[in-house]
Protein backbone atom coordinates (compact mmCIF):
# COMPACT_ATOMS: atom_id res chain seq x y z
CA UNK A 1 0.00 0.00 0.00
CA UNK A 2 1.03 3.67 -1.13
CA UNK A 3 -0.26 6.59 -0.36
CA UNK A 4 0.33 10.65 -0.60
CA UNK A 5 -1.13 13.54 1.76
CA UNK A 6 -1.12 17.35 1.15
CA UNK A 7 -2.65 19.78 3.57
CA UNK A 8 -3.26 23.55 4.12
CA UNK A 9 -4.26 25.09 6.92
CA UNK A 10 -4.59 28.99 7.36
CA UNK A 11 -6.37 31.05 10.29
CA UNK A 12 -6.74 34.30 11.22
CA UNK A 13 -6.56 35.64 14.32
CA UNK A 14 -7.61 39.10 15.63
CA UNK A 15 -7.77 39.61 19.50
CA UNK A 16 -7.70 42.32 22.12
CA UNK A 17 -8.97 44.29 24.82
CA UNK A 18 -10.90 47.59 25.05
CA UNK A 19 -10.73 50.08 27.69
CA UNK A 20 -13.60 52.55 27.63
CA UNK A 21 -12.79 54.93 30.34
CA UNK A 22 -9.62 55.68 27.68
CA UNK A 23 -11.31 55.25 24.60
CA UNK A 24 -8.38 53.04 23.71
CA UNK A 25 -8.42 49.56 21.91
CA UNK A 26 -5.64 47.85 21.80
CA UNK A 27 -5.63 44.87 19.02
CA UNK A 28 -3.31 41.70 17.82
CA UNK A 29 -3.35 40.74 14.46
CA UNK A 30 -1.93 37.30 13.79
CA UNK A 31 -1.73 34.93 10.83
CA UNK A 32 -0.98 31.46 11.23
CA UNK A 33 0.31 28.72 8.22
CA UNK A 34 0.85 25.33 8.19
CA UNK A 35 1.49 23.24 5.05
CA UNK A 36 2.27 19.28 5.69
CA UNK A 37 3.40 17.07 2.57
CA UNK A 38 3.71 13.24 3.17
CA UNK A 39 4.27 10.11 1.47
CA UNK A 40 3.95 6.80 3.19
CA UNK A 41 3.95 2.90 2.25
CA UNK A 42 3.44 -0.20 4.07
CA UNK A 43 4.41 -3.85 3.22
CA UNK A 44 3.33 -7.57 5.07
CA UNK A 45 5.76 -10.29 4.90
CA UNK A 46 4.78 -13.58 5.79
CA UNK A 47 7.06 -15.33 8.11
CA UNK A 48 5.06 -18.21 8.81
CA UNK A 49 1.49 -19.42 8.15
CA UNK A 50 0.47 -17.71 11.71
CA UNK A 51 3.00 -14.72 11.85
CA UNK A 52 3.40 -11.74 9.45
CA UNK A 53 5.50 -9.00 9.73
CA UNK A 54 4.26 -5.36 8.93
CA UNK A 55 6.34 -2.88 8.26
CA UNK A 56 5.62 0.87 7.26
CA UNK A 57 7.65 4.50 6.44
CA UNK A 58 6.55 7.64 6.61
CA UNK A 59 8.03 10.46 4.58
CA UNK A 60 6.61 14.37 6.13
CA UNK A 61 7.40 17.66 5.71
CA UNK A 62 5.76 19.95 7.84
CA UNK A 63 6.59 24.05 6.76
CA UNK A 64 4.83 26.45 9.43
CA UNK A 65 4.80 30.29 9.71
CA UNK A 66 3.15 31.95 12.14
CA UNK A 67 3.08 36.61 11.31
CA UNK A 68 1.89 39.02 14.31
CA UNK A 69 1.51 42.49 14.22
CA UNK A 70 0.48 44.77 17.27
CA UNK A 71 0.43 48.89 17.03
CA UNK A 72 2.45 49.33 20.44
CA UNK A 73 5.23 46.42 19.57
CA UNK A 74 8.70 47.94 18.48
CA UNK A 75 8.34 45.53 14.96
CA UNK A 76 6.38 42.76 13.66
CA UNK A 77 6.91 39.50 14.74
CA UNK A 78 7.39 36.36 11.72
CA UNK A 79 8.55 32.89 12.46
CA UNK A 80 8.71 30.05 10.03
CA UNK A 81 10.15 26.53 10.95
CA UNK A 82 10.33 23.92 9.22
CA UNK A 83 10.37 20.16 9.87
CA UNK A 84 11.65 16.92 8.14
CA UNK A 85 11.12 13.07 9.06
CA UNK A 86 11.35 9.44 8.24
CA UNK A 87 8.73 8.08 10.67
CA UNK A 88 8.99 3.99 10.68
CA UNK A 89 6.45 1.77 11.56
CA UNK A 90 7.23 -1.27 12.98
CA UNK A 91 4.65 -3.94 13.57
CA UNK A 92 4.31 -8.24 13.90
CA UNK A 93 0.74 -9.60 13.60
CA UNK A 94 -0.17 -12.84 14.64
CA UNK A 95 -3.30 -14.78 13.52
Amino acid sequence: MVGVLFADQRLDSKSGSIIPAFALTDTTTAQFANQTYALFGQATYSISENLDLIGGLRLELNDRSMNRQHPGAPADINLRDTFEAALPRPESFIM
